[in-house]
């Protein structure tokens, strides 16, 4: 009888190693897609202290009942899907160079373009941006003399990170109008760390191909991973990240427009001024 017990234990133990769904995935690249992106950070971004690498997340966390009810709920998407294998034809890289400013502020270093080919609706791509301030640079931002690392949050109020998708349309990521910088640092999307000339500014985020009329289109968490929708339903995963500064003298007494969470820019805001001041005019001139 205990012959057989353990025997049955055994081919439980065997059937559990040959699940698939009992086993982890992260996202792997071929070697001409490692080589591809290693030549595009020499040229085009390590010149800037930027860096970009692919974010290993575990498969089981995106499976998780849990997270695809929390994602059915936020995009009406059902059955989202952790991209875990990638080929060199499929991904292309750009370094986007031209001038880029906002309501935040103005970007000094280029924006880094991701293009996935291939994707189903709901595809999710982990991505890991990051970006390196010297000493003096964060002298310009907060205007002191630290050197240390800055609390998170102050160090938000002179950055935005900022997500431009194929449409031209952009979303705030982390900073006033965005996720909250000391909740993304809590969940580990947002890293500070000192690399001895400064601090490198580490963004953890899953590019996802969603779009709906009815959802909220503006970055945030579903449980601990940070979900920037790309806006567009297509076959692609596709959009620039970008980093914009204020000065110190700029962010003081800088009025808020923040709401009380993230959202795309539509320019319907100054439509609706437009035209209050058109009524306005109207009816004092109409008398």
């Amino acid at each position: 009888m205990k012959r057989r017990r353990l025997s049955f234990v055994f081919c439980l133990l065997f059937i559990l190693c040959l699940c698939p769904g009992a086993q982890a995935k992260v996202l792997t690249l071929d070697n001409h897609l490692a080589k591809k992106l290693t030549d595009f950070i020499a040229s085009y971004l390590s010149p800037w202290g930027m860096d970009l690498a692919f974010d290993a997340v575990d498969s089981t966390l995106v499976e998780a009942l849990s997270f695809q009810q929390r994602f059915q709920e936020v995009w009406q998407q059902q059955s989202p899907s952790l991209v875990t294998d990638l080929k060199e034809s499929d991904v292309s890289f750009e370094g986007d160079r031209s001038s880029y400013t906002s309501s935040s502020g103005e970007a000094k270093r280029p924006g880094v373009h991701v293009k996935v080919a291939g994707r189903e609706w709901g595809d999710m791509l982990a991505m890991s941006y990051s970006w390196n301030y010297t000493w003096a640079e964060l002298k310009e931002l907060l205007g002191d003399e630290g050197t240390g690392v800055p609390e998170v949050s102050r160090l938000f109020e002179a950055l935005t990170v900022i997500f431009n998708s194929n449409t031209g349309s952009s979303c705030t990521v982390v900073g006033k109008e965005g996720v909250d910088a000391a909740a993304a640092a809590e969940k580990r999307a947002l890293v500070l760390t000192e690399n001895g000339t400064g601090i490198s500014v580490t963004l953890n985020v899953c590019l996802t191909n969603i779009w709906s009329r009815t959802a909220k289109q503006s970055p945030q968490f579903v449980e601990d991973l940070l979900i920037v929708p790309d806006g567009v339903s297509d076959t692609y995963i596709v959009g620039t990240m970008w980093i914009v500064e204020k000065k110190a003298d700029s962010n003081k007494g800088t009025p808020s427009s923040s709401s009380g969470g993230g959202g795309c820019d539509t320019g319907l805001g100054g439509v609706a001024l437009i035209m209050a001041g058109a009524a306005f005019l109207c009816r004092r001139y109409s008398r």
